[in-house]
């Protein structure tokens, strides 16, 4: 562990995260809503930053808590009526998941381009689903989410006569 914090030449932050709203759409319904999360970012330079100008950040939120509650109005009943397939789209919900994020920005060598890569991983349920509660059976969202992007910024040089 001492060798790792030697060698390890980056920032770290602790993040504490709150939020609660209140949303209120007159004919349609009113969502109340909570969220909180705790977690760790981690960023460093890459052994070659000084040739690619590459950084890694890393975050990672255990744990990460969020409820909604909704109280449909009739026009919105009457939506879901004619068309139940958006019922999913508005309904009540506990999630309490482990989210980690990765990205990675860097230079090509020639510096004409940009490249980034992002990857985010959320993974619901997986602990809080061996607890046996009414509450939690009936509220609690189970899923595991992945997510990954690469985008690449091409710049074109500025020749006279184009």
């Amino acid at each position: 562990m001492n060798n790792f914090r030697q060698s390890f030449r980056g920032n770290i932050q602790s993040v504490l995260s709150l939020n609660a709203a209140n949303t209120e759409r007159r004919v349609l319904f009113n969502l109340t809503s909570f969220n909180t999360s705790w977690g760790y970012e981690f960023g460093w330079r890459s052994r070659e930053y000084a040739l690619t100008n590459r950084t890694f950040n890393l975050g990672i939120k255990i744990p990460n808590i969020e409820y909604s509650y909704i109280r449909k109005r009739d026009s919105l009943l009457s939506l879901i009526r004619d068309n139940p397939s958006i019922q999913n789209l508005f309904s009540d919900g506990l999630i309490t998941s482990v989210i980690t994020n990765f990205s990675m920005p860097w230079n090509s060598a020639n510096r004409r381009s940009i490249n980034v890569l992002r990857m985010n991983l959320e993974a619901s349920g997986l602990l809080t689903g061996f607890v046996r509660n009414s509450f939690i059976d009936e509220q609690l969202y189970r899923f595991v989410k992945l997510d990954a992007e690469y985008a690449k910024l091409l710049k074109l040089s500025q020749k006279p006569g184009w």
